[in-house]
């Protein structure tokens, strides 16, 4: 896997509701029909047909962070 690109997602304001907000976005996501995993520390995974997109918590933000799984022209 290749990684595409990394970004600030979310600013969560309170630290302590970082495990409540991945878990919310875990499930919009879900009720949107993608496929979820869930990684180490809670990160949020979404898996594609090319890629995956992470959401990843660092300090009091989510950063989006995009994988490709083969090389794109």
């Amino acid at each position: 896997m290749k990684k595409i690109r990394e970004q600030v997602f979310r600013v969560v304001g309170d630290i302590m509701r970082m495990s409540s907000a991945l878990n919310t976005l875990a499930k919009e996501h879900e009720r949107e029909g993608y496929k979820v995993e869930r990684g180490l520390a809670g990160v949020v995974i979404l898996k594609l047909e090319n890629g995956e997109v992470h959401f990843v918590p660092a300090g009091s933000t989510i950063k989006q962070v995009l994988y490709a799984y083969r090389e794109t022209a």
